[in-house]
């Protein structure tokens, strides 16, 4: 039903002038004839009209309508679709030439959610290199040791971290990657053939600080390191490690680093080596199967820089893909008919509203002669009200474009729409002469999803159509639904700048890190859990589900998104540590007897349901807002959910197990610590048939 809209003001003609009339006295008591025929009251009269036209007007304009337009004015409007991402690697062919393509040029697609019958697109984020190589070997040299330690085996696995240069600190330590480069029964032709190409490396490295109750391990921004150590200093971090390619025998030479996401072995990221036409292959680092041609390694650059962290394992060939595809030059049809407020739909919707690289519309110029120049383009910008002409990127109007030449996107994202003149300009008339470039896709249906390559993709070199995908995409969501943007206004305007209370990191993690739900936990130290610390914030996260898991848990790389997310926003007294739930599963087996009436079947369906919801760390709760962490499990409130599903007469029986432990049936259930939370586990429902009355 809609809201009851209330009137701003209700005073009538007859309120407002009988008002006027009564401040004579106090502000002119030598005015003393207020018959209507004073030219005093006349003006009066004529006042007390112009104000009740003015509150007529005012109450045209209902609350929720006011409320939505301020929020719009600070920027505050509905979260749009996020793209989820992923990390593949393509399995390239030794001895292929390298390759480079643009982000746009390589796609992939996925099956769509639920079995759907349309694939869900992604795309590359940045430009793909490629080089004609397999990661064979990954040796660890710790500079003591008589023999360098093999980790490819482990590397490979993922499931054992080892230190990228041994545990003792010491020189000649180094991390050795051997690339075989050599195509197949061809002895390996190595020179001049990497010339300038680029290797994309993705590491994925262990968190700093240890397990945290069994929960994915926390993931700290803080002022100092948990141990009390120094802050490190950025050009430290920045130039820690060095990378070197092998030149001849025991001849190494300085290669030059594009992008390194990871600042020095420190985080999960791309790192973007330049390789050099200088390599040769050789098998004097180590007696690798095989027989690895050529060598790469990362060393130490900087002394007294922070160690790096402990790798889980690390490809070549890397890219970084997001849920979206780019949509170049498509031509807007019709053409401009000169009339104003022109709207036009795309044939790609919906158009992702990427602060990155937001969409540009691009009108062809005509000459002076009439003749059209197919290079010649001048773009028209974005912008989020056509009134106000406030950007919708992060990119200004270029310094020789029009200010008026802009647009906006509709709000079904279906379609652009134009000025009338005044509010933004009238695209000039033509029948072909209005192109978009944009950005399509978004939303929660890529989480979880499993990569392939896209059909018609042109890769020379490839091996395998199928890439190299150790983790599920994760992180996209659907657009903001109004209601849920105008309830959490009020904390995103408290946070709009700063993180000083739990509610506010909250309010934060979910609006600007894009996780599903956040608690704060204030003064807890994930190394002190037994004793309250000033200025510890704990905050744990809950990821958007991907597909029907009942317990969302967050990666490494996503605590690390999240925490570089609210570290802008951190205070410099606070100490944050941003962790993962740690589930306990729960299994409840009910028997019920359904009523006369009522069949079986739907009536245990809906009991299945109504605990899954209950027992979800998104959705569950007495109050339906996720499971409270920490929080008991009542039995009453079990059987009141449970005496609610359609059907239901009465409940026989009820009990309960923690993690497969049976629970006592007659007092709360408690999870164990406060980061504790329920998931729901294997429901078992059995019905009884309602017993006959004598």
């Amino acid at each position: 039903m809609p809201f009851a809209l209330k009137n701003l003001d209700d005073r009538s003609y007859e309120d407002l002038f009988a008002e006027l009339r009564r401040r004579i006295p106090a502000y002119l008591p030598e005015w003393t004839d207020h018959n209507d025929s004073d030219p005093g009251i006349t003006l009066l009269q004529l006042f007390a009209w112009l104000m009740e036209t003015a509150i007529f007007r005012l109450n045209q304009a209902p609350d929720e309508r006011m409320y939505a337009a301020f929020l719009d004015l600070v920027g505050l409007g509905p979260a749009p679709a996020r793209p989820a991402e992923a990390i593949v690697a393509l399995k390239m062919r030794p001895g292929a030439a390298p390759v480079v393509r643009a982000a746009h040029e390589v796609g992939f697609v996925a099956e769509g959610a639920g079995g759907g019958e349309e694939d869900i697109p992604f795309e590359a984020e940045a430009d793909v290199s490629l080089i004609g190589a397999k990661l064979e070997a990954v040796l660890v040299d710790d500079g003591m040791s008589q023999a360098r330690t093999d980790v490819t085996e482990a590397n490979r696995r993922g499931d054992a971290p080892y230190a990228p240069f041994g545990e003792a600190e010491g020189a000649g330590r180094a991390l050795y990657l051997g690339l075989d480069a050599a195509a197949p029964g061809r002895a390996p032709e190595i020179t001049g053939r990497f010339d300038r190409a680029e290797l994309h490396l993705f590491v994925r490295v262990e968190e700093e600080a240890g397990s945290l109750h069994g929960t994915t391990s926390p993931r700290s921004t803080s002022p100092t390191p948990p141990s009390g150590a120094r802050p490190e200093p950025p050009e430290l971090i920045e130039g820690a490690v060095a990378w070197e390619g092998r030149v001849g025998p025991g001849e190494w030479e300085r290669l030059e680093v594009a992008g390194d996401e990871t600042r020095g072995l420190r985080r999960s990221g791309i790192v973007r080596v330049v390789l050099t036409r200088r390599l040769a292959a050789g098998a004097d680092v180590g007696d690798v199967e095989g027989g690895a041609q050529i060598w790469i390694r990362a060393v130490p650059a900087a002394s007294g820089a922070p160690a790096p962290r402990r790798i889980r394992w690390l490809a070549i060939n890397a890219l970084r893909v997001r849920q979206w595809r780019t949509v170049v030059r498509e031509l807007l049809q019709p053409g401009s008919d000169g009339t104003p407020n022109q709207v036009r739909s795309v044939l790609n919707p919906p158009i992702l509203l990427d602060p990155e690289r937001p969409p540009v519309v691009e009108e062809e110029v005509t000459g002076e002669g009439g003749e059209r120049d197919a290079s010649a383009f001048r773009p028209w910008h974005l912008v989020d009200d056509l009134a106000t002409r406030r950007p919708g990127g992060r990119g200004e109007v270029a310094p020789d474009g029009h200010p008026l030449r802009v647009f906006r996107v509709l709000e079904d994202r279906a379609g652009i729409a134009f000025g009338d003149g005044i509010d933004g300009l009238i695209p000039p008339r033509g029948q072909s002469d209005l192109r978009i470039t944009y950005r399509s896709g978004g939303g929660a249906a890529g989480n979880g999803a499993r990569l392939r390559l896209a059909p018609g993709v042109d890769l020379p070199g490839l091996e395998e159509l199928e890439p190299e995908q150790r983790e599920p995409a994760w992180g996209g969501a659907d657009e903001e639904p109004a209601a849920e943007a105008r309830a959490r206004a009020p904390g995103r305007l408290r946070a709009l700048e700063r993180a000083v209370t739990p509610a506010d990191f909250e309010a934060l993690a979910v609006d600007r890190a894009g996780v599903a739900r956040a608690v704060a936990l204030n003064r807890r130290h994930p190394l002190y859990p037994r004793a309250p610390v000033t200025g510890a914030l704990t905050l744990v996260i809950v990821p958007p589900r991907a597909g029907d898991d009942p317990a969302p848990a967050p990666t490494q790389d996503v605590l690390d998104r999240v925490a570089a997310a609210l570290e802008p926003y951190r205070v410099l007294t606070t100490e944050l540590f941003v962790v993962g739930p740690r589930y306990r599963r729960v299994d409840v087996t009910v028997e019920i007897e359904v009523a006369r009436e009522a069949d079986a079947a739907p009536a245990r369906e809906a009991v299945t349901a109504r605990l899954r919801r209950y027992l979800d760390p998104l959705t569950g709760g007495y109050e339906g807002t996720g499971w409270p962490l920490g929080a008991p499990i009542a039995p009453g409130e079990l059987r009141e959910i449970i005496h609610g599903a359609p059907g239901v007469a009465a409940i026989r029986c009820l009990s309960v197990a923690l993690d497969g432990v049976p629970q006592p049936t007659c007092e709360d259930i408690r999870l164990g610590s406060a980061l504790d939370m329920a998931a729901s586990g294997e429901h078992a429902v059995r019905v009884r048939a309602p017993e006959r009355r004598r």
